[in-house]
């Protein structure tokens, strides 16, 4: 079966002007799931990763509850604060949007 789909792959290929099959090259990626059922240690390392999805989406849940909590704090505090600086600062608290983007950059120290 998984034969026929890379034979199926491998022919759509050289069919010229098909670049929809560039779309079926990638899901000759798909292979790699066949080790699950070959090796079972593979099988038991993946439903435990399964399992723990749900708990890893309870923990980004709680990072974006700190996230717009101190996102409103900036808000509140440093509205408008910045604009003795520049004429129109960069990174600002001046709405909610910026400043989970400034809280965002801060929390993964991106653009430092």
């Amino acid at each position: 079966k998984w034969n026929a789909f890379d034979a199926v792959v491998v022919v759509a290929s050289f069919i010229p002007n098909a670049d929809q099959v560039s779309g079926l090259r990638t899901l000759r990626l798909l292979r790699i799931f066949k080790l699950f059922n070959n090796v079972p240690e593979l099988r038991k390392l993946l439903v435990i990763v399964i399992d723990c999805l749900s708990q890893v989406g309870y923990l980004v849940l709680l990072v974006l509850i700190f996230l717009f909590m101190f996102s409103i704090l900036g808000v509140q505090l440093f509205a408008g604060s910045l604009r003795s600086l520049e004429p129109e600062p960069r990174w600002k608290f001046d709405d909610l949007w910026a400043s989970c983007l400034v809280i965002f950059m801060c929390v993964t120290g991106d653009s430092w």
